[in-house]
């Protein structure tokens, strides 16, 4: 997966920062900040990482043989696409439907 535009500062200082205290290697937060100012990208901290000591790479996911693959693993999420956000809102106009037909069935009722 191809990290899509870029990280919070908060979230690369975080990521590095636990790599650190996984290998046990000292982390000062100002002095990676201070050495590789925003933007951060994935060549951002593959560059930290490994001015840290820390060996890095990259593998697609597609296909992957987890079982193969070097431990720790860093994965990102894909974003979330304008269509995953459609269907939420579909699905909240449905129940909101059906909330107002169970309300009228309910009244409905309670009259007879």
């Amino acid at each position: 997966m191809r990290l899509q535009g870029e990280l919070k500062r908060d979230e690369a200082l975080w990521l590095l920062g636990s790599l650190c205290g996984l290998f046990r290697i000292p982390f000062d937060a100002s002095l990676i900040a201070q050495s590789y100012p925003p933007p951060y990208s994935l060549l951002t901290l593959h560059e930290a990482a490994r001015a840290l000591g820390i060996q890095t790479g990259h593998h697609p996911l597609a296909g992957s043989d987890w079982q193969k693959l070097p431990f720790p693993l860093i994965a990102f999420a894909p974003p979330e696409t304008p269509a995953g956000l459609e269907r939420e809102g579909t699905a909240a106009e449905s129940s909101e439907s059906s909330e107002s037909s169970e309300s009228s069935e309910s009244s409905e009722s309670s009259e007879s």
